[in-house]
């Protein structure tokens, strides 16, 4: 049995945070065991209540802000000495723990786990989730890079060589998300939406790169058409920028004038139940990698407009399973939505296309093969 070491620098609710759980709770025990090294934090007590060994390992990050005001985590020359220093302790977690393979999920992560592999003498595994700065390409490359997407791929330095490269696009389990199984809450009733009123989400924590300020200017185009239509933005604040940005949507709401449609639903665990019961996803992230929230309703059978960019169109083909819209276009996304407002019978058809493809190619099963077969190629 080979020892796995899954090394991230988060622990929070998202995006990232849940492939790698879904990873570490489904290899084969039989032929791997995982150990996760992260911060405290949800992610590390979700895989401590599945029976999985977490080592708590906070990493010292930097932050900075762009001109745009997004966060980054930046590559300082002057702090590679940090990172360093940390990796002895991964070292003396891999050589401790009998570790056969270090998987690595996040930038801080990548750096400390390369230094850390290299001199233990072990293979190392780059998941590169999200766009990296091409300056980590110029240092000594690990094992294997998986990226989630094509569009990350393509975005890596050309000096990454092809030998070196997977493209494993994420999966989800698909019997949690069963269009035809009940699920445990009622998110209609619970925010006093009648069953017959139109109901659009944006799920995913707040942040300017998420597209929810997009999304509320675009609303009042289709409440001029559709009165009666609700919009439900779910998510909160992780990110450096997330609580200022989170007043300024509660401002723009107020500016809008759409306090009545606009519901700020803030976190929620029971994502199956908000998906089985709007009518319409938006996924209008910026250059996003490739959403596990775009697959997990897809898997529910809905209806998705998402944004042109990154890796949504190698999930979304539009006019086939959903509507794809430039990030920049206000007026499209409005017509996108009352488009499948107004056309239920579309809205089906792209549903039922959706899930056929999450059936076929977004699975926990292949996707899990794939890893595990990234394994057995550094056996």
């Amino acid at each position: 049995m080979r020892r796995i070491l899954h090394l991230h620098e988060a622990s929070e609710q998202s995006g990232t945070e849940n492939v790698v759980a879904a990873i570490i709770e489904h290899l084969d025990r039989s032929r791997y065991e995982p150990l996760l090294a992260c911060p405290p934090g949800p992610l590390a007590q979700h895989v401590a209540m599945q029976g999985i060994s977490h080592i708590p390992f906070t990493f010292r990050l930097r932050r900075l802000k762009t001109p745009a005001g997004f966060p980054v985590r930046a590559v300082n020359p002057l702090a590679l000495a940090q990172k360093v220093r940390e990796s002895f302790r991964v070292e003396r977690i891999i050589r401790d723990q009998q570790i056969d393979l270090v998987h690595t999920h996040s930038l801080s992560a990548h750096l400390v786990g390369l230094f850390a592999a290299r001199r233990a003498k072990r293979p190392i595994i780059w998941h590169i989730h999200v766009y990296m700065p091409s300056l980590l390409y110029q240092f000594t490359l690990p094992d294997l890079m998986i990226f989630v997407s094509h569009a990350v791929r393509q975005a890596a330095n050309p000096n990454v060589p092809a030998a070196k490269a997977r493209t494993i696009h994420n999966g989800v389990d698909l019997s949690q998300f069963n269009p035809q199984q009940p699920v445990p809450n009622d998110v209609r009733k619970e925010f006093d939406i009648r069953p017959d009123q139109p109901l659009v989400a944006l799920i995913g924590h707040i942040d300017p790169i998420k597209g929810q300020r997009e999304l509320l200017e675009a609303w009042p185009q289709v409440l001029a058409e559709r009165p009666d239509a609700r919009l439900l933005l779910v998510g909160k604040p992780i990110t450096f920028a997330g609580p200022d940005y989170m007043r300024e949507l509660q401002r723009l709401i107020t500016h809008l004038g759409i306090q009545h449609s606009a519901i700020l639903a803030g976190f929620r665990s029971d994502i199956v139940s908000v998906l089985h019961a709007i009518d319409v996803l938006v996924s209008f992230t910026m250059n996003d990698t490739l959403s596990i929230m775009v697959i997990e309703a897809m898997a529910m059978q809905k209806a998705i407009i998402g944004a042109n960019s990154g890796g949504l169109p190698e999930l979304i083909h539009s006019g086939e399973s959903g509507l794809l819209v430039n990030n920049d276009d206000i007026d499209g996304l409005a017509r996108a939505i009352k488009t499948l407002l107004d056309d239920p019978e579309k809205r089906y058809r792209f549903g039922i296309a959706a899930r056929r493809d999450a059936m076929s190619k977004f699975s926990i099963v292949d996707f899990i093969n794939n890893i595990q077969a990234a394994y057995d190629e550094l056996a």
